[in-house]
């Protein structure tokens, strides 16, 4: 059995060493390379933005057919109705 005063020295390194090994084992709170997490972010940001402007474009695009469309039905109908005899 310890006696009191070698308890309390070991108790204390014990405490000692346990800290020092928990603080190499706590990961670092700010990244190694922070310029590698902004440049994802911005990368990201483009990519987005390509695609709402892509979306964009194609629903500009669709506009334009499905109004053309729209013209040419109605100018087809127009023919139709003038060329009836009542």
């Amino acid at each position: 059995m310890n006696p009191p005063a070698i308890k309390l020295s070991t108790k204390s390194t014990r405490k000692i060493k346990n800290k020092i090994l928990a603080m190499e084992a706590a990961p670092e709170a700010i990244p190694p390379k922070p310029k590698i997490a902004a440049t994802i972010a911005i990368t990201k940001n483009i990519t987005v933005q390509r695609n709402i402007n892509k979306v964009l474009l194609l629903t500009n695009f669709f506009y334009l057919v499905i109004k053309e469309l729209y013209q040419k039905l109605l100018s087809v109908a127009f023919i139709f109705a003038t060329s009836v005899n009542y």
